[in-house]
């Protein structure tokens, strides 16, 4: 009896493990949710292919660049650049002609071509002098009055108007020049501004100063004295312009 079970044992063990082999090898596509990218399984292959679908739903189409956040545009984002202002921002204008300076409508500082680093001033005695310090009173209207000039300080004084250079005698001493109310009719405040031969210093035309045949010139000591030529030649001067004049013209 137990012999002829045993076949039929043995052949329904075989039968059970040929069915389970059956089902590991199912090739049946496992079914996928809505939406989700198709997957094929090519059997018996070491690779399986992945297809991405390009647009997630109908008319929206995936950017594959996913966008940085504002925190990283922040960090990463080059600074604005600077303005760097030109070479038209810090560029002087173009000095005044020497007819506007001659005209009495510029106001100018008088320098002696000698004396590079001095300009012409009037001192607290009311002198005129050189310095080559700051100061306030350098500045200076060369106004015509026929053929010649007076020489006004820029500015009005206390009394509101500007002074006059003119000549000063000094017994047997040199000349010397001083700041004095203005009078057209005192000879020795009519200079004559005379070109020297052409000669320029720093590109600007040089000038000698004379009254009544005394020419201005730096003296020995560094100070300013008029005395007509002899043996030393007249000192050259060249107008350095520095804006318009705030004086009012005559008939204004």
């Amino acid at each position: 009896m137990l012999r002829s079970r045993t076949p039929v044992l043995l052949a329904t063990a075989v039968a059970v493990a040929l069915t389970s082999q059956a089902c590991s090898t199912d090739t049946s596509p496992a079914p996928t949710a809505p939406g989700s990218a198709p997957v094929t399984t090519t059997t018996g292959a070491a690779e399986t292919t992945a297809t991405a679908e390009t647009t997630a739903t109908a008319g929206t189409t995936v950017d594959a660049t996913e966008p940085a956040s504002p925190g990283d545009d922040d960090a990463e984002q080059a600074p604005p650049a600077t303005r760097t202002p030109t070479a038209g921002a810090t560029s002087r204008p173009a000095a005044a002609s020497a007819g506007a300076i001659l005209d009495g409508r510029r106001q100018v500082v008088i320098k002696p071509v000698e004396s590079s680093e001095s300009i012409v001033v009037i001192d607290d005695a009311g002198r005129l002098t050189l310095t080559d310090g700051p100061t306030d009173s350098g500045l200076f209207v060369l106004t015509p009055s026929g053929n010649r000039h007076l020489i006004k300080t820029a500015r009005a004084g206390a009394g509101g108007e500007p002074s006059c250079l003119g000549l000063k005698t000094n017994g047997s001493s040199s000349l010397t020049v001083e700041a004095a109310p203005c009078d057209a009719g005192r000879a020795g405040q009519l200079f004559s501004i005379q070109r020297q031969n052409g000669q320029e210093a720093g590109g600007r035309p040089v000038y000698s100063l004379s009254s009544g045949g005394a020419y201005l010139r730096v003296s020995g000591q560094g100070g300013l004295i008029a005395e007509e030529l002899g043996d030393s030649a007249a000192t050259g001067f060249t107008f350095v312009d520095n804006g318009a004049a705030t004086l009012p013209q005559l008939g204004d």
